[in-house]
């Protein structure tokens, strides 16, 4: 759900500002108003510093514990210039190797030659033939692999300063310089009053912080209102429960604008489906529901609504699977222990109509999403249009689909069309109304059927991957060799990499299309407006201050 926002219009004397700009900072709660922000010279060099450090704490992230050892000593790297000047000669140093590396290899034909006697003999104007090489070598092989020796040494001790840098001091000092660049962009928010005397602070803060601001900054002027329509409104969002996990799926694409209606509890379950009819395997479902409580036990804090979100989507395919009859490609209805059950198990061709049903029936809920949100942001009027369209859907289905006869449902239809046609543009003559109307229902009909055909894809994906489980299975029995433990052991590794690969490739493909399918179908007929401002709180983010 979108968390609640007030409006606060702060009073403070211009000689003030920087001094009640420190607290708000302290109290952590207020996103101040910015707006046309050009950052000066300070700020650009604060950014560039920025970056250079994310970089850095990038790269020694990256690095395997066993290459990021910490001196004998005890002490560690918190000289940010000693790493850099260590990265650019350690770049120096491996092309310096490289080159040598190949010299003392064209070198190694002619032995050890004595290099100071062999130039004596050029200079004295004795030809020489050098055999390929560009020039009269200055140094035998021997030479060259001295200096590629003490090359390496350098590199390691090189290596070693960057590896022992204190990558949480690092980010503590990204925490510090991101402060100070939030800080420096605030100041340059306000409008001046009284000529120039007074300084008019826009911000705004939780309406569940409202107490603690207005308790902390009693003593200055403020007004406070809640949001009007016209107000670009920072957005923070707050699902708990089973709803939490998939705010990242969300924000992928984007946060809601303020006043309209957060999607996440909504597409949260569709999504779940939509996964577990992509990968349409019990097996593979066992071994990302295995993987997720895996990730609860062992993983971080800051990794749990990950493995969480997978605990979810296993559990959805592990059940979908089930109920599609399949396991590492082998089918349920040859087992005898099935037979009781043989006649439950969905079919591929039971599949394709589900997934387009399925489809329907989200575009449609979509709707209905709409429909509410309009009503409580517009008022009624402006959902009759929408309200139009769903009646005229669902009377369609039910007349032309089902089979359902009567003059209400016909009633139903014509109501539907009336309303879509007519009161697509409240305040508008009919005329208007009318060709609006007619317009806009060539685009929804064609947008509608190619939305609903789009679902088909989760037929396909979940088809696909099956069948190529079964061919991976069929590869390993025929192609391994007729030697009882060799051709176990063959089975047995052909049938680990095809499934590791068929899983690998069904599990992206379970992930891009429901984002897909969310993204532009759901969002789409539920009328999705993408917030223009997240929430972002003038506060100290070094937590060691």
């Amino acid at each position: 759900m979108i968390v609640k926002m007030l409006k606060y219009t702060f009073v403070v004397l211009t000689r003030d500002r920087e001094a009640f700009l420190h607290r708000l900072r302290d109290l952590g709660l207020v996103d101040v108003t910015v707006s046309d922000w050009e950052p000066g010279a300070a700020d650009r060099e604060l950014m560039v510093d920025i970056d250079e450090r994310s970089k850095a704490v990038e790269y020694l992230s990256s690095l395997p514990k066993a290459e990021n050892p910490i001196p004998a000593n005890g002490t560690v790297n918190t000289d940010f210039d000693a790493y850099t000047r260590a990265r650019a000669r350690i770049a120096e140093l491996e092309t310096s190797i490289s080159t040598n590396e190949k010299l003392a290899a064209e070198l190694l034909p002619l032995g050890e030659f004595d290099a100071d006697k062999l130039l004596s003999l050029v200079d004295s104007g004795v030809p020489l033939e050098t055999f390929g090489l560009t020039a009269v070598p200055e140094k035998n092989y021997r030479q060259v692999e001295q200096r590629v020796a003490e090359m390496k040494t350098e590199l390691a001790q090189n290596q070693a300063t960057v590896a022992s840098t204190d990558i949480d001091g690092l980010r503590a000092e990204i925490a510090d310089l991101k402060d100070r660049l939030n800080f420096s962009r605030a100041t340059t928010g306000g409008e001046s009053a009284v000529e120039g005397e007074l300084l008019v602070i826009e911000g705004w803060a939780r309406a569940d912080d409202a107490g603690r601001v207005e308790a902390s900054l009693s003593d200055t002027l403020f007004l406070r209102e809640r949001p009007r329509p016209q107000d670009e409104v920072p957005v923070v969002l707050s699902n708990g429960g089973f709803a939490a996990p998939f705010e990242f799926i969300g924000n992928l694409y984007a946060k809601p604008r303020y006043g309209r209606m957060d999607l996440t509890r909504w597409f949260a379950p569709f999504f779940m489906l939509f996964f577990g009819l992509c990968l349409a395997d019990f097996g593979y479902g066992v071994v990302i529901l295995t993987a997720g409580f895996a990730g609860l036990v062992f993983a971080g804090p800051s990794l749990r609504p990950v493995f969480k979100l997978t605990t979810f989507c296993g559990a959805a395919a592990t059940v979908v699977g089930f109920v599609m009859g399949s396991a590492f490609g082998v089918e349920f209805k040859g087992w005898e222990v099935f037979a009781p059950v043989r006649g439950y198990f969905i079919d591929s061709d039971q599949m394709f109509y589900i997934a387009i049903g399925i489809g329907i029936f989200q575009v449609m809920f979509a709707m209905v999403l709409k429909i509410v949100t309009t009503v409580r942001a517009f008022g009624v009027r402006y959902a009759l249009a929408d309200a139009g369209w769903l009646v005229v859907l669902v009377s369609s289905i039910a007349i032309f689909l089902l089979g359902f006869e009567g003059l209400l449902w016909w009633g139903f239809f014509g109501a539907g069309v009336v309303l879509m046609l007519f009161f697509n543009s409240p305040g508008k003559n009919p005329v208007v109304n009318f060709a609006g109307g007619l317009w806009e229902t060539f685009n929804r009909l064609t947008g509608i059927l190619g939305d609903a055909l789009s679902y088909i894809r989760l037929f396909a994906i979940g088809l696909s991957g099956g069948v190529l489980a079964m061919v991976f299975n069929r590869i390993a029995l025929e192609v391994s060799p007729d030697i009882p433990v060799l051709g176990v052991l063959v089975t047995l590794v052909l049938l680990l990499f095809g499934h590791v690969l068929n899983l690998f490739m069904s599990v992206l493909s379970a992930v891009v299309h429901p984002l897909r399918l969310t993204f532009v179908e759901f969002f789409g007929n539920a009328g999705f407006e993408a917030a223009t401002r997240e929430f972002d709180p003038l506060r100290k983010l070094n937590s060691k201050k």
